[in-house]
Order: C-alpha cells, then sequence, then structure tokens
C-alpha cells in the first residue's frame, strides 16, 4: 500500500501488486480505487488471500463524495485476479458509517477470500455511547456480492478503546 500515492489526486492512495518468479520480484499492476479523490489514503491497509486471486485495500478517510454526510466514513475496496488482471470488484462502507470513522483503517481477509474483517477504530459502541470505541465490520461473499454480516463490539466497550486498530 502507498496511502500517499498522487495518480489522480493528492493523497489519494494506490497500492502494488507484485509477483514473484523463480529468481526476482516484477510488479504485476498497480491497483486504485475506482472513485479516488484527495485523502482519501488508500492502501492504507491491505491483505491478500493465501492464492493470491483477492486482494482488500482499505481506505479509512473515503468520503464517497460531495454529498456524502459521512465526511470520512472510510471504505475498503475488494479486487479480484484473472490471469494477470486486477479488477475491482466492489467497494464496501460501514453498516454504522460516522464522520471519521475510519472505516478500512486495518483490514483482514481469509486464506479463501472469501470473508473479510474490516476495522473501523473511530466509529461508536453501541447506542453511539462510548465514543471511539471501535467496531469490527464482518462481510461474506456469495457467488461475486460481499454483504455484511456481522458487527463486532467489544463487550466492555469505553470511549478510546480504537477497537482494531492495529
Amino acid at each position: 500500500g502507498a496511502e500517499w500515492e498522487d495518480t489522480g489526486a493528492s493523497g489519494a492512495g494506490a497500492a502494488y501488486i507484485f509477483k514473484r518468479t523463480v529468481s526476482s520480484w516484477f510488479q504485476q499492476q498497480k491497483i486504485q480505487a475506482s472513485d479516488a479523490q484527495q485523502n482519501d489514503y488508500f492502501g492504507y491497509s491491505v491483505d491478500i488471500n493465501f492464492d493470491g486471486t483477492t486482494a482488500i485495500v482499505g481506505a479509512f478517510y473515503e468520503d464517497g463524495g460531495a454529498g456524502d454526510p459521512n465526511n470520512g466514513a472510510g471504505a475498503a475496496y475488494i479486487f479480484t485476479r484473472s490471469v494477470n488482471t486486477w479488477t475491482q470488484q466492489q467497494q464496501l462502507h460501514s453498516t454504522t458509517p460516522a464522520n471519521i470513522g475510519s472505516f478500512g483503517h486495518s483490514v483482514s481477509i481469509n486464506d479463501d477470500g472469501n470473508l473479510a474483517a474490516i476495522a473501523a477504530m473511530y466509529e461508536n459502541a453501541a447506542n453511539n455511547t462510548d465514543l471511539y470505541a471501535g467496531r469490527v465490520h464482518v462481510f461474506e461473499k456469495d457467488g461475486s456480492t460481499w454483504s455484511s454480516t456481522k458487527v463486532i463490539i467489544a463487550s466492555d466497550a469505553q470511549t478510546n478503546d480504537y477497537l482494531g486498530e492495529g
């Protein structure tokens, strides 16, 4: 990930896919969000599944553009590989978006590439209590569509816990 990469806009970000041959590494592709904007920080967090066919990239300050009421809520992007080409499959958002929620600050994908965990470390706990307690959103893939299946909040959530930060 290169969250400060400036192609398209200052701080829009990028991620680079590298592939290993027998004796060396080469850059296979540079990927960016389809809706790249200034200061999205796409690439701050990245993960790739075991066989290298699905990648997830976090953009923790993505705000969806003009008119989005949740400035800096964040997003995560799923990319899939077909032969040697990576394509954006889906953009994921918090089910409980918040201003500066930081969804996508940390991302993880399982080995099979069909389950993802995405942290929103600045989101509040249940009922907007415990400010910045943090949440982790779980998404599952069914066919080629990703859907939210679970939101994890610590049972002892407190203000400034930042669940999912690291």
